[in-house]
């Protein structure tokens, strides 16, 4: 049942982040062809720049990734050795 429940949770943050990736690249490249680039390629590096130099528009694509980190990595730390 645990194992099932970490699983989802692990599935579910990386939606999050795949949703928050796609929506990243969808304001960016509303805002620049560099931006865009720099998301589609290192999103991880580029998106916390992005999301402070455009706060307004980049605020909700942040959160959303931030909380799919979490709950994937999270998950995935606390996962029982076997």
């Amino acid at each position: 049942m645990g194992d099932n429940v970490l699983l989802a949770s692990i599935l579910v943050g990386a939606a999050c982040m795949g949703v928050g990736w796609v929506w990243s690249m969808l304001v960016a490249r509303k805002v620049s062809t560099y931006w865009f680039a720099a998301i589609a390629f290192v999103f991880i590096f580029a998106l916390p720049f992005f999301a402070i130099s455009y706060w307004g528009k980049a605020k909700w694509p942040f959160v959303i990734s931030v909380i799919g980190f979490v709950l994937t990595f999270g998950s995935v730390a606390i996962i029982p050795g076997k």
